[in-house]
C-alpha cells in the first residue's frame, strides 16, 4: 500500500464493500479521485469516530445472524471488520447469510463510503488483514469458523 501515491488497493473476495480507491492522477485518465473538490477531508477523530459506528453496526448485524445448523452445508464464512475487508473469521447460518450481506452492503455504501471519499485511508492508516483459511463447520449445531483447508 502506498501512502500519498496514486492508489490505495484492498480486495478482499469474501467482503463486497472492499473496493480499489485512486486518487485523481494526470497520467490515468478518467481516474476517480478520492475527495472532490467541495469535499473536505474528515480529521482523524472524525475518521475514527465513522470506523467505529461502521464496525459497531456490522458487529449488530452478526450477532443477529443466526449461526444453527445441523452440518457443515449449513454454514458459510462471512467478513468481520467494517471498510476494511478481512479474510471470512466467523461463521453464521447460509440461511442469514443474504440478510448479512444486505447489512453489511449498507454499512459499506454508508458509513464506509463516507470513510473511503472524505480521506480517512489517508488521515487514519488500518493494517490489513493478514489471512487465514478458515472453514466453515457445524459443530454442535453451533456454526465456527475454523482454521484449515
Amino acid at each position: 500500500m502506498k501512502r500519498g501515491g496514486t492508489c490505495l488497493l484492498a480486495l478482499v473476495a469474501v467482503v463486497p464493500w472492499a473496493v480499489a480507491a485512486c486518487s485523481k492522477d494526470r497520467n490515468l485518465p478518467g481516474a476517480p479521485a478520492m475527495l472532490s473538490a467541495s469535499t473536505t477531508p474528515l480529521s482523524a477523530s472524525e475518521c475514527e469516530g465513522l470506523l467505529t459506528e461502521a464496525q459497531l453496526a456490522l458487529d449488530d448485524a452478526r450477532h443477529a445472524a443466526s449461526t444453527q445448523c445441523a452440518r457443515d452445508t449449513d454454514c458459510v464464512t462471512v467478513g468481520t471488520r467494517a471498510c476494511l475487508g478481512d479474510c471470512g473469521s466467523y461463521a453464521i447460518a447460509t440461511s442469514a447469510a443474504s440478510s448479512y450481506q444486505a447489512a453489511a452492503s449498507v454499512i459499506g455504501h454508508g458509513k464506509c463510503q463516507t470513510w473511503r471519499d472524505r480521506g480517512c485511508p489517508s488521515t487514519t492508516p488500518q493494517a490489513i488483514a493478514t489471512c487465514q483459511i478458515f472453514v466453515p463447520t457445524c459443530t454442535n449445531g453451533t456454526c465456527a469458523a475454523r482454521q484449515g483447508p
